[in-house]
């Protein structure tokens, strides 16, 4: 909870610390370089502490920005500000950095024993639901049934995302091309049904 000189801070990581290229895997890393990695990290984590403290949005962007070209953030990082930007009032940029967050966990699947196709339709369902983002979205629930083409809440997420695009009858065929696929599935069959009958009352309307 100290107080920090965020100006001095920035200046340090964007200008005297100058690392260049830790990504790149032609750079030679040690053990000795790993720790150095490190010591940017703990000034990421105070700087973007400080912003979110303080709604800082536009510190937090430049500095999640240079996290991830510049030293690599993992997909917790991503998720954290993320959510930190909706709060900001900048649900565009949340959507940007949890689509980012939802590719970092199919980069880290079997690295990272929290990195699973569940955690990525549970970004997917924050998107849609709370974002409000139904083609970014489409897209997350896409990446988990890369890993898990079965995925019963992926393709439900589906259905839901093309549903709030107006896409009812898109919705529907895309349940049906699952059972067909995998055989019938309960939450699937009732969210078939709901769809038609919201189908139906829309073309009486």
């Amino acid at each position: 909870n100290t107080d920090i000189n965020t100006t001095e801070n920035e200046h340090l990581l964007y200008n005297v610390f100058s690392l260049r290229g830790i990504l790149d895997p032609r750079v030679y890393k040690d053990e000795n370089t790993r720790r150095l990695l490190g010591n940017y990290r703990a000034v990421f984590a105070y700087l973007s502490d400080n912003y979110a403290n303080n709604n800082n949005v536009e510190g937090l962007k430049t500095l999640v920005d240079w996290g991830q070209s510049t030293i690599g953030i993992d997909w917790h990082t991503l998720y954290i500000n993320a959510d930190r930007f909706y709060e900001m009032g900048r649900p565009d940029w949340a959507g940007d950095y949890m689509e980012a967050a939802a590719n970092g966990i199919k980069i880290a699947i079997g690295t990272d024993p929290n990195a699973t196709p569940s955690n990525i339709v549970a970004i997917g369902n924050i998107v849609l639901d709370r974002y409000m983002q139904p083609d970014r979205a489409l897209r997350i629930y896409d990446l988990a049934i890369q890993i898990n083409p079965s995925s019963v809440d992926a393709h439900f997420g589906i259905a839901t995302a093309l549903q709030s695009q107006g896409n009812v009858s898109k919705a529907i065929n895309h349940i049906e091309e699952y059972i067909n696929r995998y055989g019938e599935e309960s939450t699937l069959i009732n969210a078939k049904h709901i769809l038609q009958e919201l189908n139906q009352s829309e073309q009486i309307q």
